[in-house]
């Protein structure tokens, strides 16, 4: 990967860390990402899509894709903190809905961010396979009246 862009983030506390742009290209195109390093240059985020400073709260907002299925893809949004741990809540654009992140490290936020992302998939999948399968009911008792309706109004 091809680094692109780099900017420095100079905090209130005196901690100095940078938002790295990096890029790669494959047959399918080119592939960019941000990762947040700390003043030694080591990343302390996992490969995310884009990463913005918020200087007034002096935090660090994420943005990444979740792709739910072939058809739906949203995004996730939360803090992290100059340390690379996430702060708070996951937010996620399409349901409007807010899951719970816990990591108690950079280190164990940069090892289990992708399975987190699984796991939330993978939940937010069923929340859509529930609400098609209700929907659908409803939607096949609604038919079944309007045709009892149309069939009796055909009698008269």
């Amino acid at each position: 990967m091809d680094v692109i862009r780099e900017v420095e983030c100079n905090l209130e506390n005196g901690s100095m860390v940078k938002i790295i742009t990096l890029s790669s290209k494959d047959k399918n195109g080119t592939k960019t990402c941000e990762v947040l390093v700390n003043s030694k240059g080591e990343a302390i985020t996992p490969e995310v899509k884009r990463i913005t400073f918020d200087k007034d709260n002096q935090m660090f907002l994420v943005r990444d894709k979740l792709a739910i299925d072939e058809y739906l893809t949203g995004s996730i949004n939360y803090y992290i903190n100059y340390q690379g741990i996430p702060i708070g809540l996951c937010f996620f654009d399409l349901f409007n809905g807010f899951y719970t992140m816990e990591f108690n490290s950079s280190e164990e936020y940069k090892s289990g961010y992708f399975s987190f992302k699984l796991a939330m998939a993978q939940r937010i999948r069923s929340e859509v396979q529930d609400k098609v399968e209700n929907d659908l009911g409803n939607c096949k008792k609604m038919a079944l009246y309007k045709k009892g309706v149309i069939e009796s109004e055909n009698k008269i």
